[in-house]
C-alpha cells in the first residue's frame, strides 16, 4: 500500500512537471504566433508603402532621374540585407523551420530581408530596363545577395503566398534567375512592338535619355 501511494504520488508530481512544460511551450508557441500575425499585418502596411514609392519614381518620367533613385534604392537595400543576412546566418535562423523570432534585433534583421526583397521587385517590373542595368553594374556585391534573398523569401511561406509568391516567380524571370515562361509577360511593362516606347540605356559617361511613360497597373 504504502508503495503504491509513494508510485501515485511520483506519477503526480512528474505529471504536474510535464503539463507545467507543456504550458510553457504552448505559451512560447503562441507568443511566437501572435508576434507572426503582428508581423504580417505590418507588412502588408510596409508593401502599400513600397508600392506607393514605386509609383513615384516610375512617374517622375525623367530619365537620369529614376536611373538615380534606383540607384540610391539599392545602395541602400543591399548593404542592409548583408548586415542582416549575417545577423540571421549567425543565429541559424531558418525560414522553413524555425519559429518567428521574439528578440526585437532578430525580427528587425528578419523584416529587412523580407520587405527589401519585394520593394526591389516593385522597381524591377515597373522599370526593368533601369533597374537591370544597375543591377548588373553592381553584380558582384547584389547578385548573390540577390539571390540568397529570393530564396530566403520563397521559403518564408507564411509571408509569400498568394499575389506575393506571384510577384516573386515574375522578378525571377525578368531579371534571369530562372527561364522565362513561354507565356511570361511583365504586367508592368509596355509591349515592346511600340517603338515609342522604347529605350536605349545610356552608361554613366554619357548623356542620360528621358525615359518611356509606363501605364500603371493595379498592384499584383
Amino acid at each position: 500500500m504504502i508503495m503504491l501511494q509513494l508510485f501515485l504520488l511520483l506519477f503526480s508530481f512528474n505529471l504536474q512537471i510535464c503539463l507545467g512544460d507543456n504550458e510553457k511551450t504552448e505559451g512560447k508557441m503562441d507568443t511566437n504566433y501572435m508576434n507572426q500575425q503582428a508581423y504580417k499585418s505590418l507588412f502588408a502596411a510596409k508593401r502599400r508603402e513600397h508600392i506607393e514609392t514605386a509609383e513615384k519614381i516610375l512617374h517622375l518620367n525623367d530619365y537620369a532621374k529614376q536611373y538615380k533613385m534606383v540607384e540610391i534604392l539599392g545602395e541602400t537595400i543591399f548593404p542592409a540585407m548583408k548586415d542582416s543576412k549575417e545577423k540571421l546566418e549567425k543565429a541559424n535562423y531558418i525560414p522553413q523551420s524555425s519559429p518567428f523570432p521574439t528578440d526585437k534585433n532578430m525580427q528587425e534583421a528578419l523584416g529587412v530581408v523580407l520587405e527589401s526583397i519585394p520593394f526591389f521587385g516593385d522597381v524591377l517590373l515597373r522599370l526593368p530596363d533601369i533597374t537591370k542595368d544597375v543591377y548588373k553594374r553592381h553584380k558582384k556585391d547584389w547578385v548573390p545577395l540577390f539571390k540568397w534573398g529570393m530564396e530566403f523569401c520563397q521559403n518564408s511561406t507564411f509571408l509569400f503566398t498568394g499575389h506575393h509568391s506571384t510577384q516573386l516567380y515574375l522578378m525571377s524571370q525578368e531579371i534571369g534567375l530562372i527561364p522565362e515562361d513561354p507565356e511570361y509577360e511583365n504586367p508592368f511593362r509596355k509591349s515592346s512592338e511600340d517603338p515609342d516606347i522604347k529605350i536605349k540605356l545610356k552608361t554613366k559617361s554619357k548623356k542620360f535619355k528621358k525615359g518611356p511613360k509606363l501605364r500603371t497597373r493595379n498592384e499584383l
